[in-house]
């Protein structure tokens, strides 16, 4: 800043102006000083710093510290009494003249270079193999033994009182109870949010147990829904996953497959269902309709959330109608929405964010 006000007084600028220039980072007071410092010696350096001279943050001291630091690791009172100076110069100098800030140690698993090739390669072949749609459908589960001592961390936990006894009668004994009685949790998150916690109360995880008891429950929380366009009738059907494949024509075959119908999403505007798109992300479904008789094309956002399912949420339409829309996709980011036509032969594109 000094350079600065000096440079602008050699080309002629007055305090004023020079004040103004720099906004009032410097005082009026301040830049009057340094012009007749200017004006006086030449330059805005002090001949001898104000004050009494430092007999402990000396360059000497900040470059033996600094090469202590570099050879080994040195606690800051190890340090003070190596140099033969006060702990509070030796965190001065570490933290204000050399930058430095004391890190604690982080606990990880010990990986040799074997393993973290490996772990690169896999990270590699993630980024290559799968888009962003396969990772939307991910669930990242974990569990964690939870016991009734709880967790107690006594760095930020101080009881202020004149002695020990005193402490202690104001609640500063935190007691504990071995083999306490523990719980196992399981939680899983994907793109769509936390599962439904699974509590295991008796014996610990094993493959078995996990595909038996929490996989159910983490495939609830799924949307398991297989919806198909209906373009005879207009509406959508949305059938339970679990459909039954063998089908071979009878009636009892038939009556199961109604009943796992889970939803009808139809609309008055939607005469015919040409094509449809889920968007898992935003609990969307997009469907796009064909013209029949004096209707037009029309395309229709609908809302797959289990809170509104099935609602509609808005339509959209080209500023010059649908032709002949047949098919639609969403691309890969999940902000545009194509529409294929068939007359004209064209493609439009629309701003799912609007």
């Amino acid at each position: 800043m000094q350079k600065v006000v000096k440079t602008k007084f050699e080309n002629d600028d007055g305090p004023t102006k020079i004040y103004r220039d720099l906004a009032g980072v410097v005082s009026m007071q301040t830049i009057k000083l340094w012009i007749k410092k200017v004006r006086n010696t030449g330059s805005i350096e002090l001949s001898s710093p104000p004050g009494r001279p430092r007999t402990a943050r000396t360059k000497a001291n900040m470059l033996k510290a600094k090469q202590c630091l570099d050879q080994k690791r040195v606690s800051t009172r190890r340090l003070a009494a190596e140099m033969n100076i006060s702990k509070s110069s030796i965190h001065r100098i570490l933290r204000k003249d050399l930058g430095c800030f004391p890190y604690k140690k982080i606990k990880q698993p010990k990986l040799t270079d074997v393993q973290k090739k490996k772990r690169v390669k896999f990270a590699n072949w993630v980024l290559n193999s799968y888009t962003k749609g396969d990772i939307t459908r991910w669930l990242f589960s974990d569990e964690k033994y939870f016991d009734l001592n709880g967790t107690y961390h006594n760095q930020n936990d101080r009881i202020w009182a004149i002695s020990r006894e005193e402490a202690d009668k104001r609640g500063a004994i935190y007691e504990t109870t071995k083999f306490s009685v523990k719980v196992m949790v399981w939680l899983g998150v994907c793109s769509e949010g936390l599962s439904v916690p699974v509590t295991f109360e008796d014996g610990s995880m094993d493959a078995q147990r996990y595909i038996d008891e929490v996989l159910p429950i983490a495939l609830e929380c799924a949307l398991d829904l297989v919806c198909v366009a209906d373009r005879e009738n207009g509406r959508i059907v949305c059938f339970d996953d679990e459909i039954n494949n063998d089908d071979d024509g009878d009636d009892e075959t038939n009556e199961n497959n109604q009943s796992q119908v889970k939803a009808i999403i139809d609309h008055p505007l939607m005469r015919t269902v040409y094509a449809m798109y889920y968007d898992p992300i935003k609990h969307r479904l997009y469907a796009v309709s064909g013209r029949l008789r004096q209707s037009y094309a029309m395309g229709f956002t609908f809302s797959v959330h289990p809170e509104s399912f099935g609602q509609l949420i808005t339509t959209w339409e080209p500023n010059d109608k649908f032709g002949d829309p047949h098919d639609l996709a969403l691309s890969v980011n999940g902000r545009s929405l194509y529409v294929g036509e068939i007359r004209p032969n064209r493609i439009d594109s629309f701003n799912v964010l609007n």
